[in-house]
């Protein structure tokens, strides 16, 4: 068994069993089998991205790492698993359901893993400069105000170590999907009115090109990682369709990808 089909396993038999969440997908919902695929996808991508960095030691090497928004652990608990001796740190809204389960918090607990309730938009991360090694900032930045995203990139830099790292994860505004809805007159982000789970929908995705930008203008270098990971569909013909158009596509431009990887490095 690959790496990516365990941790889907591990997603579906440990993480699964109880609903921490009301947005949770559940076995049954029509989009069940591809966001879990897509989800186990884009935790081997970032898993993979924090060995080849470590290098050949990455089981045994101590190193300091932070996700924002743990959502329902899908990164933390493989990454436990994978990197035993990695020091786990995470950030969650306090409002959040899950942080009220005691089966949520019973699983985080046996990661080993020190569970912070913070809202990343109210001011500064409660770390000291220079504390992390990584920091995994999946699938969150499209869910952040566009006002103060900037500053909330500026607390990442403060905290990271020299040398530290930052993967950001995000749906990429230019995919065919998005471009096919747009053609049709449909919306494509969600009402800024509407919450998801005690945080908001979409309320902005990105290029490439601005996730670059944003990571360089505090300070970052940065390097795109290829995750060419389909967007999570439910199981019609008419998705399946674009889907397989869109990665089609994505082979002659990167700009048809569904997902956006990029690392920005803290060199100085």
């Amino acid at each position: 068994m690959n790496k990516a089909k365990e941790i889907e396993k591990i997603i579906k038999n440990e993480l699964l069993i109880n609903r921490w969440d009301d947005n949770q997908f559940l076995e049954g919902n029509k989009y069940f089998n591809s966001a879990i695929h897509a989800d186990a996808l884009r935790v081997n991508h970032i898993l993979s991205l924090l060995e080849g960095t470590t290098g050949e030691d990455s089981i045994t090497r101590q190193f300091d790492v932070l996700e924002i928004g743990i959502g329902y652990g899908y990164v933390v608990v493989p990454l436990h698993r994978y990197f035993p001796k990695a020091r786990i740190c995470a950030i969650e809204l306090p409002e959040r359901d899950s942080l009220k389960k005691w089966s949520f918090n019973q699983i985080i607990g046996k990661s080993d893993l020190r569970l912070i309730p913070h809202d990343i938009t109210s001011g500064m991360l409660p770390f000291e400069d220079r504390s992390f090694d990584f920091v995994v900032f999946s699938e969150i930045i499209e869910h952040i105000s566009p006002a103060i995203i900037m500053k909330v990139l500026g607390e990442i830099y403060r905290t990271l170590k020299n040398g530290g790292i930052i993967i950001v994860t995000t749906p990429n505004v230019l995919r065919l999907r998005n471009r096919v809805r747009f053609f049709m007159g449909k919306r494509i982000f969600a009402s800024p009115i509407k919450e998801n789970g005690q945080s908001f929908g979409h309320l902005r995705e990105y290029t490439e090109r601005e996730i670059v930008e944003m990571l360089s203008n505090v300070g970052l270098e940065t390097d795109i990682s290829n995750m060419n990971i389909s967007y999570p569909v439910p199981p019609a013909l008419t998705e399946k369709t674009i889907t397989q158009a869109g990665k089609l596509l994505s082979v002659f431009s990167p700009k048809f990808r569904d997902f956006i990887c990029i690392c920005g490095i803290k060199n100085h």
